[in-house]
């Protein structure tokens, strides 16, 4: 399609591809495939109007179209929406039939008033059938990202939607399925991140796809209304080696597959946006890693963003030593605004200013919920909860109100294999840095989803059991001073902050579980319904080689020995660590035959 002319009042729309059709085949010898390209233009700029619309792509059916790529939205005082690829509609007819697949939706443009609307992919259904002897395929659908508006709203990012392979039951998919939503625009207010909705691989051939990646868009940022809210991951079943396979196309950087929901976007002036969920996913990791995390909800000035959360979800894991499942929830944002604290001498009640004219409340952490974890009994898994947001300008240990987000709870999940790594030589390990501040919501974005430094989630680079949220804290000052006791951690626990509970939880064994942090301990709310299979253990003794006499059990958070947990410590050995005992649903003790304690 053809470019858009640029102008003053208005920029020109690019040119759309609509209803093409060719059904080419293969060449009588097998020697050679027929190739195209769907190309839409991309709408002109405008000096003080709106900017023209990226060409769509719609309704065409193009045997060996390898590049589908819509056009991008013009510049202007409203950014141009970016164009977007849809389906034929026809039951049967597929978009496009070749083993390796593009298909990239238009950018929105950027704009004064409004950033463009990132373009979608919906109904596009391919065909990874072509009789080849060999399974090569792969598949990579990127929504359009939101434009930045400097006055304005940011535009949403697109979503791709129902675009499954046409014959889903048996292809040739061997490659990487790469699929994601765009990230919605910075501006005044930010944009909604692109949603993954709806994506369906039933194959039964011999080599399955290789590494997943279905990634929701991020929310926009905004200076002045609220920041956008993250996008989610939704309806996906298919199954995976997560192990790269470079015959049939490696199109990430990853070496194991990831199902990560966008984040809320920060705002400086507003609300923080809301983390996405991922919901009712069915997948499988045979060789490695399975990485499942919503979206953490963003910072912003009155409100922290609530947390997504991951729920409704099957895992099918293989029984290597490099398989594992990593389930993350998202953690609720940060609130800046603040006030003088009532507590404070009267010296700081005139010296400190309120910024935003109220204290602003922290964002709850999103919880686990409903997990069928299926595979070998070897297999282990890590369940993290979200923590609740902080309010980082505000607060003392001794308030009694507190405008802290909650933590996120764990509930109804069912475990073949273990919940962590009990081999002793295996140490507990936090996957975030925590001690220089680091937040899983750092570590997922830095090492989760950032393709240029693709990192890894391996019981080396963490290995924590189950992991409730713990409630949000407080700034780590009292009476203008340093709190002494807190040497590591820039903010304090607050008084009467709620917890993550767990509840309905079955597994072969639990090495540990605690809520926050396995390197910053707090005590789940409450456990209720923990029930182990085939004679298993919580609490997981660790290696004491270097201590006989049994006392370096846990580390408080002076990094001194204790033979019991400590609230702020860490876990040397497995735990479970509760602010009551174990009960069953209704209420009743249980034993559970391990370490448990009891910390309010």
């Amino acid at each position: 399609g053809g470019r858009g002319g640029n102008g003053f009042s208005a920029g020109g729309n690019g040119g759309s591809v609509i209803a093409a059709v060719f059904g080419g085949s293969l060449t009588s010898n097998q020697g050679s495939f027929l190739s195209a390209e769907l190309i839409g233009g991309d709408g002109g700029l405008a000096v003080s109007g709106p900017g023209g619309a990226g060409g769509n792509l719609i309704g065409n059916s193009v045997f060996g179209g390898f590049n589908f790529t819509a056009g991008q939205g013009g510049r202007g005082s409203v950014g141009g929406n970016g164009g977007s690829i849809i389906g034929n509609g026809i039951v049967g007819l597929y978009e496009t039939q070749t083993l390796g697949q593009s298909v990239t939706a238009g950018d929105g443009g950027d704009g004064i008033k409004r950033g463009g609307t990132g373009g979608s992919i919906r109904n596009f259904h391919g065909s990874f059938d072509l009789g080849s002897t060999q399974e090569t395929g792969f598949l990579r659908y990127q929504g359009g990202s939101g434009g930045l508006a400097v006055s304005g709203r940011g535009g949403d990012g697109g979503s791709v939607i129902n675009s499954s392979p046409i014959n889903q039951d048996r292809n040739q998919l061997a490659g990487d399925i790469f699929i994601a939503g765009g990230r919605g625009g910075d501006g005044r207010s930010g944009g909604n991140g692109g949603a993954v909705d709806t994506f369906v691989n039933r194959t039964d051939q011999f080599q399955v796809p290789a590494v997943l990646s279905f990634l929701g868009g991020d929310g926009g940022n905004s200076t002045k209304g609220a920041a956008g809210s993250g996008g989610s991951v939704k309806n996906i079943t298919t199954a995976s080696t997560g192990q790269p396979n470079p015959f049939a196309g490696s199109i990430s950087a990853f070496t194991f597959s990831r199902v990560i929901a966008g984040r809320g976007g920060d705002s400086s002036g507003n609300n923080g946006g809301t983390g996405g969920g991922v919901a009712a996913i069915n997948v499988s990791a045979q060789e490695n890693p399975l990485a499942v995390v919503a979206g953490s909800g963003g910072d912003g000035l009155f409100r922290g963003g609530n947390g997504g959360s991951v729920s409704t979800a099957i895992l099918q894991i293989g029984n290597s030593s490099f398989a594992k499942a990593v389930v993350i929830a998202g953690e609720g944002g940060d609130a800046n605004a603040y006030i003088a604290n009532a507590l404070d001498p009267a010296s700081l009640q005139t010296a400190i200013k309120a910024f935003g004219g109220k204290v602003g409340r922290g964002g709850d952490g999103g919880g686990i919920t409903n997990i069928l974890q299926l595979g070998g009994i070897l297999t282990r898994m890590d369940l993290i909860a979200g923590n609740g947001g902080d309010t980082v300008n505000y607060g003392t240990v001794a308030d009694l109100a507190s405008f802290i987000g909650r933590g996120g709870s764990i509930s109804k999940v069912r475990v073949d294999g273990s919940i962590g790594n009990l081999d002793p030589q295996v140490p507990i390990k936090s996957y975030n840095d925590i001690r220089t501040g680091q937040t899983m919501d750092d570590f997922v974005r830095l090492k989760l989803r950032d393709e240029s430094a693709p990192g890894s989630v391996s019981d080396t680079d963490g290995n924590v059991g189950l992991v409730a949220g713990a409630a949000g804290r407080v700034k780590s000052v009292f009476n203008g001073y340093s709190v002494s006791n807190q040497p590591i951690f820039p903010t304090s626990p607050a008084v009467g902050g709620v917890n993550g509970s767990v509840f309905s939880v079955t597994a072969r064994n639990i090495m540990s579980a605690v809520a926050g942090n396995v390197e910053r301990i707090a005590a789940i709310q409450s456990v209720k319904d923990i029930k182990l299979t085939g004679g298993g253990i919580v609490g997981a003794d660790k290696d004491r080689f270097n201590d006989p006499s049994n006392v370096r059990r846990f580390l408080d958070a002076s990094l001194n020995p204790s033979p019991t947990p400590v609230l702020d410590g860490i876990l040397i050995d497995g735990a479970i660590v509760s602010r009551s005992r174990p009960t069953d649903l209704i209420g009743r003790p249980i034993n559970l035959g391990g370490d448990v304690y009891v910390l309010a």
